[in-house]
């Protein structure tokens, strides 16, 4: 699943049927129909919004658990939200401003309501998506540890380089009742 230019894969899911793969290459993400895994086929490449990447190549895709949304986190600060009900005429619904700084995992939760984001910086952002074209923050958990140690705020003013950040990434979950959500932190 190249592309022509060589870009770089920022991000990839499966779709929860496993029919299609959405990919985040460089500033674009593609709809690839994998039902037939011998001819995979792009059905739809949009415009991502991406932020400034620097060094900081990171960022996350996710479908819901119904495999109608598809949230998309790169660069600073933000999240889009991507109706994908019918892959051929996705669009994007929704960009969620924000976070607090390079968004490292996104996780919606089992029934789909809840969406779930992660910076660098270990700050944790819960939004309701009862209306996925206007989502609402919920909460921001503003947790600064990781492994044993504290992690330095990376963040700069829009425009600048990206200062040397942690070397860690987080990982997101939802507990199956949908009530909590917890966070990992690891190593690079």
């Amino acid at each position: 699943l190249a592309t022509a230019d060589h870009s770089k894969i920022w991000g990839q899911a499966f779709s929860p049927d496993g029919d299609v793969l959405a990919v985040a290459y460089d500033d674009r993400l593609f709809l690839w129909n994998v039902a037939d895994p011998a001819k995979p086929r792009v059905v739809r490449s949009m415009a991502a919004p991406v932020g400034i990447m620097g060094s900081n190549m990171q960022g996350d895709i996710a479908f819901s658990p119904n495999g109608t949304l598809l949230a998309s986190a790169v660069g600073r600060s933000h999240v889009a939200i991507w109706d994908v009900a019918d892959p051929a005429h996705a669009a994007r619904i929704a960009t969620i401003p924000g976070s607090a700084g390079f968004i490292d995992a996104l996780a919606f939760s089992p029934r789909g309501h809840l969406l779930a984001d992660v910076s660098f910086t270990g700050a944790v952002n819960l939004f309701s998506l009862a209306n996925p074209a206007a989502p609402q923050r919920l909460a921001t958990m503003h947790t600064l540890s990781a492994v044993g140690r504290t992690v330095r705020k990376c963040t700069t003013p829009p425009g600048q380089p990206s200062p040397p950040c942690p070397d860690v990434m987080y990982a997101l979950a939802f507990r199956s009742e949908e009530r909590r959500v917890g966070k990992e932190c690891r190593s690079r």
